[in-house]
């Protein structure tokens, strides 16, 4: 009798502890009215949406290093250019060297000019004139050479460049000139009234008698740049392109 009162005691306690384990295992399970089929309830969970980057588009868009250096490079020799040219025409100290010639009134024959000494020296208030002359279509060639105090200077700036006019006089007669300077390629053209003609030339500026050039490649700025030398030059470099 004692031992069935024992085994109904052990069968009981461990009816008790199932129960208890069997409750809390299932707390998330629940079942349906009217059915003894446990159904479990699923709880979402929220995750962060995925973004997807267009790469391609991105590397297609985006500059190129190495192009945008070379236009900024040459933006930036273009934009010293300018500002040397604009810096040697106000400095009223510079060289001009024609490379062709062409009687205005009346109309002449465009000639190119192959010597190395034929030159306009501009010097503040002091101009050496040095330039041949021609006449219609002949052959007839005449040199101008004599030096003169400048007057009636002016200037004028325009929109890609700078205009100079002034008066010379030679032999008691005036002579009246007009400088027109491109500071975005560097062309000059120089027109000179004389009693006798008219003479359109075309050229390049230089800061000295050495180094006449198509194009100068400026580093720094005029005043830095050394004197006109006015000994007379042995060599001039045309550079045509």
């Amino acid at each position: 009798m004692k031992r069935r009162v024992l085994v109904s005691a052990m069968l009981l306690s461990a009816a008790t502890v199932f129960a208890q384990s069997n409750a809390q295992t299932t707390q998330s399970v629940s079942v349906e009215q009217g059915g003894n089929v446990p159904v479990t309830t699923v709880v979402p969970v929220q995750q962060k949406p995925v973004v997807i980057v267009d790469t391609t588009s991105q590397l297609l868009s985006a500059p190129i290093p190495n192009r945008t250096t070379r236009v900024e490079k040459r933006a930036d020799e273009e934009k010293r250019f300018s500002e040397y040219i604009d810096s040697l025409v106000r400095s009223r100290n510079f060289m001009f060297y024609p490379d062709s010639m062409q009687e205005v009134d009346p109309d002449g024959a465009m000639r190119l000019i192959y010597a190395e000494y034929f030159y306009f020296g501009f010097f503040t208030d002091t101009a050496e004139v040095h330039l041949p002359t021609s006449q219609g279509v002949t052959q007839y060639v005449q040199i101008l050479n004599f030096d003169s105090p400048i007057t009636d200077y002016k200037l004028l700036p325009f929109q890609s460049g700078l205009s100079v006019t002034f008066k010379l006089m030679y032999e008691d007669k005036p002579y009246f000139g007009r400088f027109i300077v491109s500071t975005v390629t560097g062309e000059t053209v120089l027109t000179l009234i004389t009693p006798a003609m008219t003479m359109r030339y075309v050229g390049w500026l230089s800061h000295d008698r050495h180094t006449p050039v198509h194009k100068l490649k400026a580093s720094e700025p005029v005043e830095d740049l050394p004197p006109v030398n006015r000994k007379s030059p042995t060599h001039k470099q045309h550079h045509r392109k």
